[in-house]
């Protein structure tokens, strides 16, 4: 939504990898051991939102990290 002015990071790309990769460190440190594969979009899902949701709220809902997990081969 807005480009990062101030701060540790160099955009909004690097903040989202960023927040990707404290949520892998965390799932680590809590002893999941299977492969997590990362990735950091940024703002590149914000103009999906609804235009009606007022922009505050929109910014609010973009501040996310989505987790997808995926059934392993051996539960078939």
């Amino acid at each position: 939504p807005r480009p990062i002015r101030l701060g540790a990071y160099e955009s909004n790309w690097h903040l989202s990898l960023a927040r990707a990769l404290a949520i892998e460190q965390r799932f680590e440190e809590l002893g999941y051991r299977k492969p997590i594969i990362v990735q950091g979009v940024a703002d590149s899902e914000y103009s999906l939102l609804d235009q009606s949701i007022p922009e505050v709220k929109r910014q609010q809902m973009a501040r996310k990290v989505d987790i997808v997990i995926h059934a392993s081969k051996m539960a078939e």
